[in-house]
């Protein structure tokens, strides 16, 4: 199963994804995509973020989608190696990068 980085706007590694589940860069899991489109949930199905490209970014006011059902835990994904610096991109309008750091502090 092929690895996905994931980046901020600055092109800093903040994720990536191995299948249907997101890792934060050290392999603890933060969430899963569950309706097959971009969007990301956490464990309890809350809106974590969004996909777009290599980037993933939270959207400020998305809708509420309903409960996504529930997801195992899933096994540790491995070392997924360190990918290339893509450069900056401009955030999308209504969006912010989300910090991985305050997430993990956040769940504790």
């Amino acid at each position: 199963m092929s690895v996905q980085y994931l980046f901020n706007s600055c092109g800093d590694w903040i994720a990536f994804r191995k299948g249907e589940f997101v890792f934060d860069t050290d392999g603890n899991w933060l969430g899963w995509l569950p309706w097959g489109d971009p969007e990301i949930v956490d464990a309890s199905g809350e809106y974590l973020g969004t996909i777009e490209s290599d980037r993933l970014y939270r959207f400020k006011n998305r809708p509420y989608r309903g409960y996504p059902g529930h997801s195992d835990s899933p096994d540790y994904p491995g070392y997924p190696g360190y990918p290339d610096h893509p450069g900056c991109s401009l955030l999308p309008s209504f969006a912010e990068d989300i910090n991985i750091a305050e997430l993990e502090r956040s769940k504790r």
